[in-house]
Order: C-alpha cells, then sequence, then structure tokens
C-alpha cells in the first residue's frame, strides 16, 4: 500500500500499488477534470439538432457532461444581465433556432412558453393538435 495526495481535494489516502490514480475518488477527478479539460478534444461552437451549443466548461448551466451551452440561451443571459433559471426558455421571436441575434431572443417563463408556441402550433380538422 501507498499513500497518495489527492490532485483535487489535497486528501491523503491509501492506495495499492497497482492503482496508478492521482486522486482520492472519482468524484474529485471528475471535479478536477472538469476544471482542466482537454481542450483539443472539444470544437469551440457544435451544432446538434437544430441549435449551435458553446464549449464553455466553466458555466454552472453547461450540459453535456458541463462542458457546452446553448448559444441562444447564453445570448439571452448577456442581454439580461444574469444566468437563466430552470424555469425559463430562451425563445427565438422570429422561429429560427439558428438566428441567435440578441434581439431575436426573449426570455419566457415555460408556462408563457406553452401559451404562445400552442397557438403557433397546427390543428387537423377535429381540432387536435398534430
Amino acid at each position: 500500500m501507498k499513500s497518495v495526495k489527492c490532485k483535487q481535494c489535497s486528501k491523503i489516502t491509501k492506495k495499492y500499488d497497482r492503482e496508478g490514480s492521482l486522486f482520492c475518488n472519482q468524484e474529485c477527478y471528475f471535479r478536477w477534470k472538469r476544471k482542466h479539460p482537454n481542450k483539443r478534444a472539444y470544437k469551440e461552437k457544435i451544432f446538434v439538432n437544430g441549435y449551435f451549443y458553446l464549449y464553455l466548461p466553466t458555466h454552472p448551466n453547461a450540459i453535456k457532461k458541463g462542458r457546452y451551452i446553448a448559444e441562444h440561451r447564453f445570448v439571452a443571459e448577456k442581454n439580461i444581465g444574469r444566468y437563466l433559471t430552470k424555469l425559463e426558455i430562451a425563445h427565438h421571436k422570429n422561429g429560427n433556432k439558428q438566428d441567435n441575434r440578441p434581439e431575436n431572443i426573449e426570455v419566457l417563463t415555460i408556462s408563457e412558453h406553452n401559451k404562445l408556441t400552442y397557438k403557433e402550433r397546427k390543428k387537423n380538422k377535429y381540432g387536435k393538435l398534430k
């Protein structure tokens, strides 16, 4: 057995000689990895399901294992000067998901967004949503 000082929390733990870990547990490893990502492995901007995502691993609302933030949400946060809550949505006024200009993005609550999109959705001849 050997003593190992964790790179993240500096806690000293006992490890078997065959274990080459520099961390006390997996949680500490992932915390350290989030602060020190391999930047060459990630693109600055990606396109997924019609939306652009920005590589911002330090953003508190980042998704995809804490690495990417939707560009329209990021633009909305810059407009209002604070982070969006989980109950807020960045809505594209013109309906184009790729148009992330600040004047095209508005912040709505989930209920406001549902009411707005309900009016825009098409109905069949029986009045049911398609």
